[in-house]
């Protein structure tokens, strides 16, 4: 019998010559092995990637862009050459043509959008897959006013709370991007049509991330073809209409773009139509669709999320809570930055962890 290529009869030849050809094969065996280990760990530890030292596994992050170059989402800079970018419903081209200083393939500062890829083993580079990106209403603005500290302005639009404060970033058709309060007050006006990007609070208001200003009144928006739409949870479920936020959606008994699964309290969608009353706050959708998971899978092996605790519903074990609608867990090992920092509902943090079936174990919290 024979392996590894050494003779392993030692039936003939003297005792001298029989030790020293086995201590030869022992040799050649454990060089062999060595080899083989070493190529196994060197495959576990790059992930099976070529050099780019990426999480196994699909990776998701959620939260606001915050600057372009490629595009950066929760501090890390997602590489989107041949990724899929998708801007409310709309594929957008992959055009080198199509960046700048202020926007790259659709995507503007401020838009909170779902990146699907892969992180880089340094922590804050990646390469991104697919990028969604999905406003939380376009609609006309019907109320403006502003906080007696002057840090904060509160718009209704379509019947929602929005809120913007130092960070939102603000644009019309006329204007670059700019920041804050004062550039808010200074572009927008009661009748104009806006669309708004943020993260909603435990309130339902919507933190605004990014506002933009895309006709100054609903009528020339609905002549143009736009629709006003508004993504919620449902209360006050009727026989023909519901709530999101202070905003009524009325539907007709015949409409057939509904849920499959019919509608219900408690059950996040995002209503479309062109016909809204500004006087009740009231929309006639035409079409009312399931408003699509955070991260839009229930399993990754890393996923980053910034956004508000909208509920915090156990303390026995770790912590269990919501991030918007995402489920979140802690466990002992879990690290917290800054240290002590408490986990209450309306805390804004950004969530870095393992999603497995649909929740997401939180090795790191850092608090905004």
């Amino acid at each position: 019998m024979q392996r590894a290529g050494i003779e392993t009869d030692y039936s003939e030849g003297n005792p001298r010559e029989t030790a020293k050809r086995r201590f030869d094969m022992s040799l050649a065996l454990v060089r062999s092995m060595t080899v083989a280990i070493c190529a196994l760990l060197s495959v576990a530890a790059h992930g099976g990637d070529s050099g780019h030292g990426a999480s196994a596994g699909t990776s998701v992050s959620y939260g606001p862009v915050t600057d372009f170059g490629s595009v950066w989402v929760n501090g890390v800079e997602f590489a989107t050459t041949n990724s899929s970018v998708t801007v409310d419903n709309s594929a957008m081209p992959d055009d080198a043509h199509d960046a700048g200083p202020d926007h790259h393939r659709g995507l503007k500062r401020g838009m909170v959008v779902r990146v699907e890829g892969s992180f880089d083993s340094d922590g804050v580079t990646g390469t991104a897959t697919r990028v969604t990106y999905r406003s939380n209403l376009m609609g006309p603005i019907t109320k403006i006013s502003a906080h007696a500290s002057g840090r904060v302005l509160t718009l209704v639009a379509a019947g929602q709370t929005v809120l913007i404060d130092s960070q939102t970033w603000v644009a019309t058709p006329t204007m670059a991007d700019m920041q804050g309060v004062a550039a808010a007050a200074g572009a927008l006006a009661t009748g104009n049509v806006v669309a708004v990007s943020g993260l909603p609070e435990a309130t339902g208001a919507i933190r605004a991330t990014r506002v933009e200003k895309t006709s100054d009144t609903l009528a020339a928006y609905v002549a143009y073809g736009g629709e006003i739409e508004a993504k919620g949870t449902i209360r006050n479920i009727g026989a023909a209409s519901f709530n999101i936020g202070n905003l009524t959606v009325r539907y007709a008994a015949g409409t057939t773009a509904l849920p499959t699964e019919g509608l219900r309290d408690g059950q996040p969608v995002e209503a479309k139509g062109a016909s809204f009353d500004a006087s009740t706050n009231t929309l006639v959708a035409t079409r009312i669709t399931p408003d699509a998971d955070t991260l839009g899978v229930t399993d990754a092996g890393k996923v980053e999320i910034e956004g508000f605790v909208s509920a915090v519903t156990s303390r026995d074990i770790g912590v269990l809570f919501t991030v918007g609608t995402q489920p979140v867990k802690t466990t002992p090992s879990t690290n917290f930055e800054p240290a002590g920092g408490e986990i209450i509902t309306g805390a804004r943090l950004e969530v870095e962890g393992v999603l497995t079936g649909g929740t997401l174990t939180a090795t790191k919290i850092s608090f905004k």
